[in-house]
């Protein structure tokens, strides 16, 4: 049971890995903070990228308000991680420390 608990978890985690970075580098990219390696190699159809922006917002969902709110500013609205240090008054190490546990901790939850 545990076995096929772990390669469920596994083929999950393969799965949301490259959606994070995805919107992470599209983030990124708009903010003008990442050189784009080659725009063929990012781009999806149209429902499938639909499917991906569906499938994060799920998961951002599942945090508590506060760290719903964080990934939510950072990876769907688009702010740096100065900004919303500077919004919740906390340092930008602070900022990216939550943002990596959060991520860490939905990569188990899936």
């Amino acid at each position: 049971m545990i076995n096929s608990q772990q390669v469920t978890y596994e083929r999950y985690r393969r799965k949301v890995f490259p959606i994070g970075w995805r919107v992470q580098y599209r983030s990124n990219k708009i903010k003008g903070t990442e050189v784009p390696i080659e725009d063929n190699e990012i781009r999806e159809d149209f429902t499938s990228t639909q499917d991906n922006k569906i499938f994060v917002e799920e998961l951002i969902n599942k945090l508590p308000n506060e760290e719903n709110l964080l990934l939510r500013k950072i990876y769907i609205e688009g702010y740096k991680e100065a900004e919303i240090s500077q919004q919740l008054k906390i340092s930008q190490q602070a900022v990216n420390k939550w943002k990596k546990k959060l991520l860490n901790y939905l990569f188990r939850i899936i």
